[in-house]
């Protein structure tokens, strides 16, 4: 787990909540169900990830090759039962016809450089 804060997009509120994360590199990756995911689209954060605060900026994930990437990645860490119980399976596939199912939205946050650089050399 790490945690993420962020602002409110109409109230300015700043809010932090406990989320599971994948690491790629300097991108963590994440998804919800819940209704919070409306503040991150393109806005700077913050996150408490092993004992560190680093910076970034979330982004939305709208690819189904990457979504399928980082499902994947979660069912190769996690297992296939977690992934399941998810409610990831349906986005596992690249290749699956269709639009996306839309209850779960997902997304890369990209560090700020120089923290990146920590966040990789940590994950090792």
């Amino acid at each position: 787990l790490m945690l993420l804060t962020f602002r409110g997009r109409k109230s300015g509120k700043r809010y932090t909540i406990p989320v599971g994360y994948m690491q790629k590199g300097t991108s963590l990756y994440l998804f919800s169900h819940a209704g919070w995911w409306k503040n991150l689209p393109d806005q700077q954060v913050i996150v408490r990830l092993r004992g560190k605060e680093l910076h970034g900026t979330a982004k939305r994930l709208e690819d189904k090759q990457a979504i399928a990437e980082m499902v994947q990645q979660s069912i190769a860490q996690r297992g296939e039962a977690m992934a399941q119980r998810m409610g990831l399976m349906e986005y596992a596939d690249p290749n699956r016809p269709g639009p996306l199912p839309q209850r779960t939205k997902f997304f890369e946050i990209k560090l700020d450089e120089q923290e990146a650089e920590h966040a990789a050399r940590s994950a090792q």
